[in-house]
């Protein structure tokens, strides 16, 4: 039986997404995935979905991004590097060498 939960996102929003967002759910109690681990996810064929959808600036037209994770895409315990970076004369720069870059923590 398939059965679907809406995580909520620490940020559900992001107003101007050409500098960067990062999707966040707080796995906290009353997160469906409280106490899950990467053995359970496997037993329970879990499957995550995410579809994000926005708006093109150019043709002011709906676009929707759709993906599928499995429990073998998860990193436990990462996050993702800092794409953006400072410049000395304060403008920001994005390094997109760094995109699939994990840390620990």
């Amino acid at each position: 039986m398939r059965r679907f939960e809406e995580l909520p996102l620490v940020r559900s929003r992001s107003p101007l997404f050409r500098l960067s967002w990062t999707v966040m759910h707080q796995l906290d109690e009353k997160s469906p995935l409280h106490g899950a681990t990467r053995e359970s996810l496997f037993a329970e064929h879990a499957e995550m979905i995410v579809v994000l959808s926005g708006t093109d600036d150019t043709f002011a037209a709906t676009i929707y991004a759709r993906h599928s994770y499995l429990p073998t895409d998860i990193h436990w315990n990462k996050r993702f590097a800092d794409i953006i970076d400072m410049r000395p004369d304060g403008r920001r720069t994005i390094d997109l060498r760094k995109f699939h870059d994990l840390h620990d923590g």
